[in-house]
């Protein structure tokens, strides 16, 4: 469940209590206050259960951001880095931004040094990320979830903030003891990656919770924590959106009167995996209610498309080994809905 405040830019998005930790400081407050305390929107209402979103908090680092982003990149996913300023514009932040913005993530605003978000070291952020902003998505976590209602109100006044959507909540990893914050040093990754499976079985959908800060002994807990979770959501029937996909965020991004919606195609084809030796392809069609579609490479046939998604056409696949373009266009109730072509390398045995 989400709370909603109805005028605000600046939106609440509440997960149930028991989804977060130390918050007893945020009071229900009746209607004719600035935010709603009142359980009227469902921000997934409208999206099947097994449908996820991925945030990462307090990156960006070194060890690990840009492995995490590359990774999912390859399986088809977009998912949403909240920053913290004082890592993401030091020594090769701007470069690993550039480079979250280029694999498809969206860059959201973490403040500027992961304390109490205050319009100083929120707006020193905003100063900074514009260069790499999509589609005019501007969301704002707070910094383990410690937000007043005062400070809804001073945001929404601000010039620069009142873009924003935000504290941006979570349903998935955000407590203790299967959280990749609380996990490392602690617990092995398998065990981490259990709780975090078995919440999201019980949650069914939502967004989750990672933190790519590179910390402790193991500076690539994180990113083998994602390795280990996607093959297994992706194994039981879990697929992925951007946030901007979630109807709630979206309906407050659309308020905010910069947010740009996808004019070319409503969907995006993503090459989810490829086995280069001519066997399967896997796409993926970025919509809500879409399947993941399993193609074929044969070598002496065009290539074909079998599931029960979105009506599929793609281009024929030479008979010689080398670099190879394969052209994917989706359908949907006869109009062109997603398109995209992909480069690969088919090796005869």
């Amino acid at each position: 469940m989400y709370y909603f405040a109805t005028a605000l830019i600046i939106s609440l998005l509440f997960t149930s209590c028991k989804h977060r930790q130390s918050h007893s400081h945020l009071h229900e407050l009746s209607d004719n206050t600035q935010f709603a305390s009142e359980r009227y929107t469902n921000a997934w209402d409208g999206v099947p259960n097994k449908t996820l979103t991925l945030t990462f908090d307090d990156g960006p680092s070194n060890s690990e951001t840009i492995q995490i982003a590359e990774y999912l990149k390859q399986h088809g996913i977009s998912a949403t880095f909240l920053v913290q300023g004082s890592r993401a514009f030091s020594a090769n932040g701007p470069s690993m931004l550039k480079q979250l913005k280029d694999l498809g993530h969206i860059v959201g605003n973490h403040t500027w040094d992961h304390r109490t978000p205050s319009i100083d070291n929120v707006t020193r952020v905003d100063d900074q990320i514009h260069p790499y902003i999509t589609d005019g998505i501007y969301l704002f976590r707070a910094p383990g979830g410690e937000w007043y209602r005062s400070l809804a109100s001073q945001f929404n006044q601000n010039a620069k903030l009142k873009k924003y959507v935000g504290p941006l909540w979570w349903d998935i990893g955000g407590t203790a003891p299967f959280a990749d914050w609380d996990c490392r040093g602690k617990r092995s990754v398998e065990s981490c990656a259990n709780g975090y499976y078995q919440e999201s079985q019980q949650v069914g959908k939502g967004i989750v919770l990672f933190h790519d800060t590179g910390y402790g002994s193991d500076a690539t807990y994180t990113l083998k924590l994602v390795k280990n979770l996607i093959p297994r959501w992706k194994s039981a029937g879990f697929r992925f959106i951007r946030i901007d996909e979630v109807p709630g965020i979206k309906a407050e991004l659309l308020k905010t009167g910069v947010y740009k919606q996808p004019t070319s195609l409503p969907g995006k084809v993503y090459m989810a995996s490829a086995n280069q030796g001519g066997g399967e392809i896997y796409f993926r069609i970025n919509s809500p209610g879409s399947e993941e579609i399993k193609a074929w490479i044969d070598r002496y046939e065009p290539v074909f498309i079998e599931g029960s998604g979105p009506i599929i056409e793609t281009n024929r696949v030479l008979n010689t080994g080398g670099t190879r373009t394969l052209t994917v266009k989706a359908y949907k109730d006869g109009e062109l809905y997603a398109q995209d072509t992909f480069n690969f390398n088919v090796i005869l045995d």
